[in-house]
């Protein structure tokens, strides 16, 4: 994913791109996602690891909503 400054007081310029951060690309696959308002994105990076003899490796996604929400919950503030 590249990266690029932008101008656009009186005029339009953009600066010379640079990488953002590397992602490995499979074909039809960009591995990440851009949100409608393009403020966040999304991205899948793959893990590698070891697995134990006869123990298949297991892949996890936790997705956590309203995280703020969550966190003052989880852990309030003392007020």
């Amino acid at each position: 994913m590249m990266a690029v400054n932008v101008e656009s007081d009186s005029s339009f310029s953009a600066g010379i791109p640079r990488a953002l951060f590397s992602t490995a690309e499979s074909a039809g696959n960009l591995g990440y996602s851009v949100s409608p308002d393009g403020q966040r994105f999304l991205m899948s990076k793959q893990v590698t690891g070891t697995a134990s003899a006869g123990v298949a490796e297991q892949m996890s996604l936790v997705v956590v909503e309203n995280w703020f929400e969550e966190l003052n919950r989880l852990a309030p503030t003392a007020e």
